[in-house]
C-alpha cells in the first residue's frame, strides 16, 4: 500500500501539469517530482532487503530498479508521460482487430 502512495503522489503532481507544454511540465517534475521518486528509490531498496528474492513483492520492486532509468526518464524529457496509457489505448484496437482479421494465407486477393 506504501508503493501505491507514493506512485499516486506522482500522479498528483501530473494531474497538476496536464496541458502544459513539454518545457512547461519540466519545471514542476525537477522540483516535485524528482524528490518524490528519489524517495520512492530509496523506500524500494530498504523494503527489498527485507524480503526473500521469491517473494512476489520482490519480483515487482526487482522489476522496477533493474528498469529504473527508463522510469525516470519522464523527469528529463516533458515530451514523455509518467503512465503509458495513452499508448496501450491506441494499439488496443490492433491487438484485438489481429484475432478477428483472417490468416494472410486465405485471403483471397493472394490467390
Amino acid at each position: 500500500m506504501e508503493a501505491v502512495k507514493r506512485i499516486d503522489a506522482l500522479f498528483d503532481v501530473e494531474r497538476e501539469i496536464n496541458g502544459l507544454s513539454a518545457a512547461g511540465r519540466l519545471a514542476p517534475r525537477r522540483e516535485r517530482s524528482a524528490p518524490l521518486v528519489a524517495a520512492f528509490e530509496s523506500w524500494m531498496r530498504v523494503e527489498r532487503a527485507k524480503l526473500s528474492r521469491h517473494a512476489a513483492v520482490a519480483k515487482a520492486i526487482d522489476y522496477v530498479l533493474t528498469r529504473w532509468e527508463a522510469f525516470t526518464r519522464f523527469l528529463e524529457d516533458g515530451r514523455i508521460c509518467l503512465s503509458n496509457n495513452a499508448t496501450e489505448r491506441a494499439l488496443r484496437g490492433l491487438a484485438l482487430g489481429r484475432k478477428s482479421w483472417p490468416p494472410v494465407s486465405t485471403c483471397s486477393a493472394l490467390g
